[in-house]
């Protein structure tokens, strides 16, 4: 089940990333140059990028033509983090349970290997 929770939000990222590259490209048109550029390194920085185009496309959405652009990207971009962030809750708590196992097997088979080995206590003084 969360594989294609996070499967949702992988396709509607993608979207989502389609529609950011349309609003970079109107900047480019528009000869907002170092807004595009600084949106380009921005979506590889934290997501700010996408976050940027967010703003001055719903700002331009009327002067640069984006409006059907602009609300399917906005839908795509929450509903994406949305459906990531409930795969990834519940796939989280079965990754850590199966560390936790294989730490324990782990653990079992060097003391069936090894057995109850005492460590000496370098810590007292003699």
């Amino acid at each position: 089940m969360e594989f294609v929770l996070m499967g949702i939000g992988g396709v509607l990222g993608l979207v989502a990333f389609v529609c950011c590259i349309l609003v970079i490209v109107k900047m480019f048109q528009n000869q907002l140059t170092g807004l595009g550029v600084a949106s380009i390194v921005g979506m590889f920085v934290c997501g700010i990028g996408y976050i940027l185009t967010l703003i001055y496309g719903w700002q331009n959405k009327a002067a640069w033509g984006l409006q059907k652009v602009m609300p399917i990207y906005t839908l795509c971009l929450v509903l994406s983090i949305v459906f990531y962030g409930i795969g990834y809750a519940l796939f989280l708590p079965k990754v850590i349970k199966a560390a936790q196992e294989q730490q324990q097997q782990m653990q079992q088979q060097a003391t069936e290997e090894y057995g109850d080995v005492e460590l000496p206590d370098f810590n007292s003084q003699q």
